[in-house]
Order: C-alpha cells, then sequence, then structure tokens
C-alpha cells in the first residue's frame, strides 16, 4: 500500500497549467470501468463507465488521426524526453 501511494497520479490540466483532476486508479468493478482521482486538487471522487460508455470512447479515439499519430509517437516522445534529461 505505501508503495502506491508514493506513486505520481496522471494529471488532466487546464490551458493554464492548473490540475483539473488527479487520476489515482483505474479499475473494474463487475461491468464497469472505475476511475478514482481528485477533482481540482480538493474533492476526492470515483466515477464509473458502463460498457456503452467505453465503446463510445474508443470510438472517438479511433476516429481522431490527430491521437492515433500521437499513440503512435509515444516510443519516439520517451527516448527523446530521456536523452532530454541525460543532457
Amino acid at each position: 500500500m505505501a508503495e502506491e501511494e508514493k506513486k505520481k497520479p496522471a494529471r488532466i490540466v487546464s490551458e493554464t497549467g492548473a490540475t483539473m483532476m488527479a487520476l489515482e486508479s483505474l479499475g473494474r468493478e463487475g461491468d464497469r470501468i472505475v476511475i478514482q482521482g481528485r477533482m481540482v486538487g480538493a474533492f476526492s471522487t470515483k466515477m464509473y463507465m458502463n460498457l456503452d460508455d467505453v465503446l463510445r470512447m474508443g470510438g472517438m479515439m479511433i476516429k481522431n488521426r490527430q491521437l492515433i499519430g500521437y499513440i503512435v509517437s509515444l516510443p519516439y516522445l520517451v527516448l527523446k524526453r530521456r536523452r532530454g534529461k541525460k543532457e
């Protein structure tokens, strides 16, 4: 448990860089996806996505060429970041 608490959450930020939501964990309860996090740094929340919503989100992702390009370029972006930290 202590090891899990040390992990940095994934953040969703505004245009100004303010953290709007910190995603602390993703999981599954039955046939739903569970997303736990903090809204605006203060409000602990637990959100659920049912099968229809997950399929809709998958459809949005597949139809978005920019997002697909980003996912394909992730290995390059990770390597570029690692090289920048070494220098």
